[in-house]
Parts: C-alpha cells; sequence; structure tokens
C-alpha cells in the first residue's frame, strides 16, 4: 500500500536541500544539539540504546524513560519527555516523533514501515546504522578538507608577512645601492606595495563575496554551479561524489528492505540528499518510472551515476534484489571513501607543503639575487 508522505510534519531537522549549504553541503554538516537540535549523534544514541531496550523486552514507553533519565543534558531529557507523554496520552510512537519537529520525514516514514510490518525493532537497529555512517562519512569529509584549508591559510599567512615586512626591507637597502634591480625583483617588490596598499580593499572584497554567496547558497543557479565546479576539484572531485552516492545507496538499502515503493524511496532520497546533480536526476527517475521505464534505465541518463553502479542496479532488478544490491553497494562505496581519504591526505601535505616552498623561494631567490649581484661586482 502506498503511503502519503506529504500528511507528515516538516521537521526541524529538515532532511530535505534546506539543510544544505554550499560546501558545508558536500560536507553535509552535522546539526548539533544546541537550542531545539537533536543532532545525528543523539539520534544515533537514541536508536541504538532504544534498540537493545525493546530487545531485551523493554516496552517503548518504559524504554523511553530509562533513556530520559540517563541523559544529563536538559535538552534531551526534555524531547524524549515529551515523546513518551505524547505515547501516555494514546499516541503512537510514529505519531510521537512526527509530532515532536525533531526527526525528519526519513525517519518517521521508516517507522511508520516497522510497525506496519511488525520490524519496528529492525527498523530502529538500521536507523542507528544509518546515523553511525553518515556521521563516519562526515568525519571523513572534514578530515579531507581541514588539513589543506589549514595550509592554504598559513600560506596566505606567510605571503602576507614576507611581502608587507620582509621584502619592504630589502627595498629600503636596495634604494641606498641606487642600482637598477632584476626584472623579477622589480616585480616582486611591485606586488609588495601592491598588496600594502590594497589587501584591504581585497579582503573587503572577499569578505563581500563570501557574505554574498551565502545568502545564495540556497539558489538554484548557485547549487548547480558550485556542485559542478567541486565534481571537477584534482583529487576531491571523484571522491566528494562516491560520499554523496554511498550515502544515496545506504538510504535506499534502508527504504527498500522496508518495503518502501520504489518511487517513495526516490523522493524521500531526494530530499535527504543536498548535491544538486543528484537530487536533479533523482527527481527525474521518479517521473520515468511512473511511466513505465525501469530503474537502471533512467539512471543511465544521468552521469552522475557510474556504469558499475548502473549496471549492478539492472542486474539487481533482474533478480528483484535491490535491497541487498544496495546495501553491497553502500559497503563498496563506503570501503573506496574511506580508502582514497587516506590516499588523498597523503598526496596533499607534500603537494601543498610544496607549493608554499616555492612561493617563498621564489621571494627570497629574488631578493638575494640583487645582493649577490653587488657582492661580485665589489669583488
Amino acid at each position: 500500500m502506498a503511503i502519503e508522505i506529504s500528511k507528515y510534519k516538516t521537521t526541524a531537522v529538515a532532511p530535505s536541500r534546506k539543510e544544505g549549504k554550499g560546501l558545508s553541503s558536500i560536507l553535509n554538516k552535522e546539526i548539533k544539539l544546541f537550542g531545539k537540535r537533536f543532532g545525528d549523534k543523539q539520534k544515533e544514541k537514541f536508536y541504538g540504546e532504544m534498540t537493545t531496550l525493546v530487545n531485551a523486552g523493554v516496552d517503548i514507553r518504559t524504554a523511553l524513560e530509562l533513556l530520559e533519565e540517563g541523559h544529563l543534558k536538559k535538552e534531551e531529557t526534555r524531547i524524549l519527555k515529551s515523546i513518551r507523554e505524547d505515547i501516555i496520552k494514546g499516541k503512537s510512537f510514529l505519531q510521537s516523533l512526527a509530532d515532536s519537529g525533531y526527526f525528519s520525514t526519513y525517519e518517521v516514514f521508516s517507522i511508520k514501515i516497522g510497525e506496519e510490518s511488525g520490524k519496528i525493532i529492525d527498523i530502529v537497529k538500521e536507523l542507528s546504522v544509518y546515523f553511525n555512517k553518515r556521521i563516519a562519512l562526515k568525519r571523513q569529509m572534514t578530515g579531507i578538507f581541514t588539513y589543506p584549508v589549514f595550509l592554504i591559510i598559513v600560506s596566505v599567512g606567510i605571503l602576507y608577512f614576507m611581502l608587507n615586512n620582509v621584502v619592504p626591507m630589502f627595498a629600503d637597502v636596495f634604494k641606498k645601492f641606487g642600482k637598477e634591480l632584476p626584472s623579477f625583483t622589480q616585480k616582486i617588490m611591485a606586488l609588495s606595495e601592491w598588496t600594502q596598499h590594497y589587501f584591504g580593499y581585497i579582503f573587503l572584497v572577499v569578505g563581500a563575496g563570501t557574505g554574498f554567496l551565502y545568502t545564495q547558497r540556497r539558489k538554484a543557479w548557485f547549487r548547480k554551479s558550485w556542485a559542478w565546479s567541486v565534481v571537477r576539484i584534482p583529487l576531491f572531485g571523484k571522491l566528494i561524489k562516491k560520499v554523496y552516492l554511498a550515502r544515496f545507496c545506504q538510504s535506499m538499502n534502508l527504504l527498500i528492505s522496508a518495503r518502501t515503493p520504489l518511487t517513495e524511496a526516490l523522493g524521500l532520497v531526494e530530499k535527504m540528499i543536498d548535491f544538486y546533480p543528484l537530487e536533479t536526476a533523482l527527481a527525474e527517475i521518479q517521473k520515468d518510472i511512473t511511466k513505465g521505464m525501469s530503474l537502471h534505465q533512467s539512471m543511465q541518463k544521468f552521469p552522475v551515476f557510474e556504469k558499475r553502479l548502473v549496471s549492478l542496479i539492472k542486474v539487481a532488478e533482474e533478480v528483484n534484489e535491490l535491497d541487498s544490491m544496495f546495501g553491497k553497494l553502500s559497503s563498496q562505496y563506503n570501503t573506496e571513501v574511506e580508502h582514497q581519504t587516506a590516499i588523498t591526505g597523503k598526496l596533499m601535505e607534500p603537494i601543498l607543503i610544496l607549493v608554499i616552498g616555492t612561493l617563498v623561494g621564489f621571494i627570497l631567490v629574488a631578493m638575494y639575487q640583487p645582493m649577490f649581484e653587488m657582492n661580485n661586482l665589489m669583488e
């Protein structure tokens, strides 16, 4: 039986592109528990503990009471208490979660399927695994970008210091000799003077540009342009794409295993995946399937899906094993992401250090070359 998704309340932790934000969309930034937020770490813990207690024979209401007593943070305790009180008033576990406003449509829909199929424990366990993997992916992406960003900031700081302090010091020395300087040295000194006069303006322009892009981060043109640019970044592009494909396969595995209709599963995943090429592809795939096209036939129209992925989905459709295939693909992509993350980290360190050393070396050579020439003339 098809289930109407629209009747469920849109939650505070929106599962769709509304929770996306530029680069932090590619990172899929974790929503932390702050104020009225119930984040991924809290959900992983919540579903994991619920699974343990319910498996031990504890009813849901008592399990919530035990969880409530075990949470030290007031906001977590308040959320759990409100869910438990709703159940006492006669609401189902599903409706209590939906009405709390802290659980996504994806979670509510999964719980509904679990209640209807009598597999609520399995679904809650799968949700715990889902959030565990989601957190792991975020940490991997954070690890990928943290070191390069740090080195880039350090590089800019070093260059600014040298151009605004070291180069002017040499310039004063050169003026005393009154000799014509090499062309390379003159260019470095001109760049130094330019940065001294205009660095403040550069900072303002960069700040204004960043602010403008931040305000446009929800707009389709920005999300499309950003995704197009990101996937073309050397080393990072393919890795970022695989991160989202891993999340797509993981989500599809959970929903199809819960016997969710294919079109509705695709609709839910579309709302969760904050990656423009994948979102637009899923929206079109849903339309194709309603017209009678198979999943793999529609998927092969979009370059965001790798040929290997499409081929395996085709096989899975022929043997009616989509859920297990998505599970295997999710594991494969997660393994590939971990492997490529480690390799990328090892490659980025020497590359960035080499770049920094080269830039600093150019400046030092430009400053010392005239001094060497003057010393040779004096000899």
